[in-house]
Parts: C-alpha cells; sequence; structure tokens
C-alpha cells in the first residue's frame, strides 16, 4: 500500500502523543516537601469577639487611719506593690508628742504605785503593832481603830492606782498604733490604679473616707 505526503501526518502525529502522554503517565512523581520546626513550648492565646467591661477581680482603697499631713508619697500610678510595703508616710510629729506624753504619764502612776506599796506595808505593820498592843491592853482603841483605816484606805488607794496603770498602759499601746499608723502599707498585693491624695495634702481621719491610692490585681479580670 502506498502513502501519499499529504496523509503521513495523520499517521504518524497519533502515535506520538500518546507515546509522549505514556511517559507523562509513568514517570515517578517527585516526593513532597515539607516544612519542619523544631518543638518549644509556647502560650495559646484564645480571642472572644465580644463587647463589654472588664474589671479587676479585687481593689481596695488604702487611706490613713491617723490624720495629718502627707509627708513622702511613696508610689505612682502603675506601680506593682506587695502586701505590707510602705506607700505613704503622714508626718508623725503630733503622734510622737501624743506617744511621749502617754509615756510619762505612765511613769508617773507607776512611781506612785510603787510608794503607795510602801505605805502598804507601813500600814500593815501599824495595824499589826496596834492590835498587838490593844490585845496587851497596851494601847487604847482609838489608835487601833486609826490604824485600821489607815490600812483600809492604803488598799483601796493602791487598788485604784492599779486600775489607773493598767488604763496608762493602755493609752500607751494605743498612742503607739498611733504612730504606726503614720506609715501607710499596702494591704494586699496589686497595682496602683490611681493616687487620690498628693504628697502635701493634708488628710483627715475623720472623714467617711480619707483615700490615698487605690490599688488593684489586675492579673484576673473579670
Amino acid at each position: 500500500m502506498k502513502f501519499t505526503s499529504r496523509r503521513l501526518p495523520f499517521i504518524v502525529i497519533p502515535p506520538l502523543i500518546l507515546i509522549a502522554v505514556l511517559v507523562v503517565y509513568l514517570q515517578p512523581s517527585s516526593p513532597p516537601a515539607y516544612v519542619t520546626a523544631p518543638v518549644r513550648t509556647g502560650d495559646i492565646e484564645s480571642a472572644v469577639m465580644a463587647t463589654g467591661q472588664l474589671d479587676a477581680v479585687e481593689r481596695v482603697n488604702v487611706g490613713a487611719q491617723v490624720s495629718g499631713q502627707v509627708k513622702l508619697l511613696k508610689v505612682r500610678a502603675g506601680d506593682h506593690v506587695t502586701r505590707g510595703q510602705s506607700v505613704a508616710d503622714i508626718d508623725d510629729v503630733p503622734q510622737r508628742n501624743d506617744l511621749r506624753n502617754a509615756e510619762a504619764a505612765l511613769n508617773v502612776i507607776e512611781a506612785d504605785l510603787q510608794a503607795k506599796q510602801a505605805l502598804l506595808k507601813q500600814a500593815e505593820r501599824r495595824f499589826k503593832r496596834q492590835r498587838q498592843m490593844l490585845s496587851e491592853d497596851a494601847s487604847s482603841r482609838e489608835d487601833f481603830e486609826t490604824a485600821e483605816a489607815t490600812l483600809a484606805t492604803t488598799r483601796a488607794e493602791l487598788q485604784s492606782l492599779k486600775a489607773r496603770l493598767v488604763q496608762a498602759q493602755t493609752e500607751v499601746d494605743k498612742k503607739k498604733a498611733d504612730l504606726s499608723y503614720t506609715r501607710v502599707l499596702a494591704p494586699m498585693d496589686g497595682t496602683v490604679i490611681a493616687v487620690v491624695t498628693q504628697q502635701g495634702q493634708t488628710v483627715n481621719s475623720a472623714q467617711s473616707a480619707p483615700t490615698i491610692i487605690r490599688l488593684a490585681r489586675l492579673d484576673v479580670m473579670t
């Protein structure tokens, strides 16, 4: 059979196309490329798409328990403080004077008490002597009764002084507490979110809320 040159392309081209398709199909595919990275720990963030108001789980107003001028303010807004940390100092001159006066009054009562205890011993000895003498008819009933009354009076005065001593000691303890209150301490760990009273201002403990700073725990929000 004879093929003309015009029909030759129709006979040759299809087998060539089939061979090309087979070569492409049967060629082994290249392995997939993987992206690797070292393993490490980290935080997973989760965002909530919502509107609302965040508030600290705990907040507190830190104020003064005594009246006076803020002599030193030791923190600013944004500072982190720990529980027991001194955040401000109140002028303590009045409290120191009050403490000295209370201690002086206590010393006077202690001295009076010692003197009265010595008088009590004398009164007891006099009473015993008068009682012995009265039993021996060596003293009058009047002298005995006088010694007895003196002993009773001295004992009563000694008890009164002991009560005054307790009151004076209580007053000294109160003045010591007032002096300690001039150092304003943070009641908890937190962040200063506001400074209400500035250095040099005077606070009055008789106010309903003599606030100096405001603290809040910002690690947990609600």
